[in-house]
């Protein structure tokens, strides 16, 4: 019980420092770059601010109030089944407080500015043309570990032993 209460409060520091850093970078685009306008940092990462006032990739905009309280609901009910679950591993913990910290700040990002705040620009990607934020790059660094942790640990106990 102890060392879960350990794991409970890392996942809580992670979330947390994930929320105010992307929550920085929110700020520091909406203060210094007018939407639409572009600081080229490299010729690879450019800062673009851009708004979306809709879901995942833009889709159905105009609908930032009821991402906002179905993204919260979500992240609600996904906690609380994390944290109610049994047999959880010490990096979980980590990787869903990535989870949960991104989808926090983007959430935080509609109920404070009416819409997420994107400004990640990748060039030379070959059919790329999305424009993402730092919580974004959090929720992916929590999501592919995760998957690819879970298949390769769900292989190897369907393997069978050849034990006699």
């Amino acid at each position: 019980m102890q060392s879960q209460r350990k794991y409970i409060a890392l996942f809580v520091i992670i979330a947390l420092l994930v929320v105010l850093v992307s929550q920085i970078g929110s700020y520091l685009i909406d203060s210094n770059l007018a939407i639409g306008q572009t600081y080229v940092v490299n010729s690879i990462l450019y800062l673009t601010h851009v708004r979306n006032i809709g879901g995942t990739f833009g889709a159905f905009p105009g609908h930032s109030v009821i991402f906002a309280l179905l993204s919260t609901a979500i992240i609600v009910i996904c906690t609380v089944f994390f944290l109610r679950s049994q047999g959880t591993k010490w990096y979980q913990y980590i990787f869903f407080g990535f989870i949960i910290g991104g989808g926090t700040s983007n959430v935080l990002d509609r109920i404070l500015r009416g819409s997420v705040i994107d400004f990640s620009n990748i060039q030379g990607i070959p059919h790329w043309t999305y424009i993402f934020n730092t919580a974004d790059v959090f929720i992916h660094l929590g999501i592919w570990p995760s998957l690819v942790l879970g298949f390769l640990l769900a292989q190897k106990e369907e393997r069978p032993t050849n034990k006699v």
